[in-house]
């Protein structure tokens, strides 16, 4: 297999940066949650996905909630981020888990590409809406599907993909 190709997006805006580096890491985690190696989504995995979400709407409250703020020392500076390839999120197995995994790469392709993102700080009300509405299809993908339908017995087309491999080790 060819090595996937990184798409590297930046940012000048240190709360758009927080708000993808934060998405990038619950990313990671689903990506690497027992199950997205299987065709339905575990009840733990499910919790987790919820307060990932969560903790979304909480950062985007406290990034709006700020006043605005003068950088005229510090900005422009350019912050890289790096994104989960689409070589390797098309290897989840779960659907579900991979449809989460691209709604939370839309949220931070749509959070660099932003107005906001060449700003110091801050988030205007339409990229704030982009993002919150993004974290809200992924809701709802939990809420009114997952929760719903799964466990589907899939046994002739389970499994289709290698697993993700186990998750990084601890200290």
């Amino acid at each position: 297999m060819a090595n996937p190709t990184t798409l590297t997006l930046e940012t000048y805006n240190h709360d758009v940066s927080g708000i993808v580096h934060r998405v990038k890491r619950f990313q990671f985690e689903l990506f690497k949650s027992v199950s997205s190696g299987g065709a339905f989504v575990n009840e733990f995995d499910q919790l987790r996905w919820a307060q990932y979400l969560d903790a979304v709407d909480v950062y985007l409250n406290h990034v709006v909630s700020q006043p605005q703020i003068d950088l005229p020392e510090s900005h422009p500076r350019k912050i890289p981020i790096d994104l989960m390839p689409d070589e390797t999120i098309t290897t989840v197995e779960n659907e579900s888990i991979r449809d989460v995994i691209y709604y939370l790469q839309l949220m931070m392709i749509e959070c660099c590409d932003s107005q906001s993102s060449r700003m110091g700080a801050g988030l205007l009300p339409f990229d704030e809406s982009r993002v919150r509405a993004l974290n809200e299809k992924a809701r709802r993908l939990l809420n009114d599907y997952v929760a719903t339908v799964q466990p589907l017995d899939l046994p002739e087309s389970s499994p289709t993909r290698m697993m993700s491999g186990p998750g990084k080790g601890g200290i």
